[in-house]
């Protein structure tokens, strides 16, 4: 068994959050392994040399592959997703040679609030050791070099018309859908609603309030530690407040607990111009308003 659509991209911009509320709706089977990025390898091993590579949970053999869906039973849309399949050289020819009327996703996000909001995940995750955006957007050809895996990758992952441009010389156009990280935040509605009809399934309301992968920076190591771990603070509150309650109140906890450094004024205006041609040839394809993402 081998699925009908693949989310293909790109991290940061809602996918993990797309992969989670799809795997909600009955008719949709989404592999219980996301990012699995078999595609993205084409038959090689996951040789990665940075921060963490050597952890990296890939998928580099077909049929532990296939058995990622060995436990479909009766549902019309079979899915993964991979963020490392838009901008890889390898996925889409390794896509289309395998599975060629395959079904595609990706949601797009302003490449510099992209790249900065993956900058800012490996941070918290303690894999990003460079204590400035600019020195990691700037180190990133050095890294590529070194066979660091895309999940440092910030800069390249954001040319997005020269990403779906090659899908678009493999697969026709109606067969890759292409979302904006706005469509997800402002619009997720009809969002879903499109994307269910896109895979054959009946609309579902989709509660999209759940925060998936926060990329803010705990104030607090301590702290974050207990509110991540919970048993401390759950035993705590236990006597004093219902179920419901004590979970709204870690939440709170955790929130304050966090902050969100911004992005420059001055690197968010340097790195647009790096993006600035790809963006309007991105805004012609998809006949999409993408001035916002070209505002300094």
């Amino acid at each position: 068994m081998l699925p009908n659509f693949l989310i293909i991209g790109e991290a940061r911009c809602g996918t993990t959050a797309l992969w989670h509320f799809l795997r909600q709706h009955p008719d949709v089977y989404m592999s219980a392994q996301k990012e699995p990025q078999f595609f993205a390898l084409n038959g090689r091993r996951a040789d990665f040399r940075g921060p963490g590579d050597a952890s990296l949970n890939c998928v580099e053999d077909y049929n532990e592959y296939e058995q990622l869906f060995n436990n479909v039973r009766g549902r019309p849309a079979i899915g993964e997703a991979s963020t490392w399949y838009l901008s890889s050289s390898n996925a889409a020819l390794a896509i289309n040679q395998l599975i060629p009327d395959i079904k595609l996703i990706a949601i797009l996000r302003d490449p510099v609030e992209r790249a900065f909001s993956h900058y800012l995940l490996n941070k918290k995750r303690a894999l990003e050791k460079l204590p400035t955006f600019h020195e990691a957007m700037f180190m990133e050809e050095k890294r590529i070099r070194e066979l660091w895996s895309p999940r440092f990758h910030y800069k390249k992952r954001g040319f997005y018309f020269k990403h779906i441009g090659h899908y678009l010389t493999l697969f026709p156009r109606d067969r890759i859908k292409v979302y904006l990280y706005e469509d997800f935040v402002n619009n997720s509605d009809a969002m879903f609603s499109d994307i269910f009809n896109y895979l054959g399934v009946e609309p579902l309301r989709v509660d999209v309030r759940e925060r998936i992968h926060d990329s803010r920076l705990p104030r607090s190591k301590t702290l974050d530690r207990i509110v991540r771990n919970g048993h401390a603070l759950t035993r705590a509150l236990k006597p004093l407040l219902p179920p419901n309650l004590r979970h709204r109140v870690k939440q709170a906890v955790g929130d304050l607990n966090r902050w969100r450094p911004r992005l420059s004024a001055s690197d968010r205006e340097k790195f647009i111009t790096i993006y600035q041609h790809d963006i309007l040839q991105l805004s012609a394809l998809l006949k999409r308003d993408l001035s916002m993402w070209l505002e300094a």
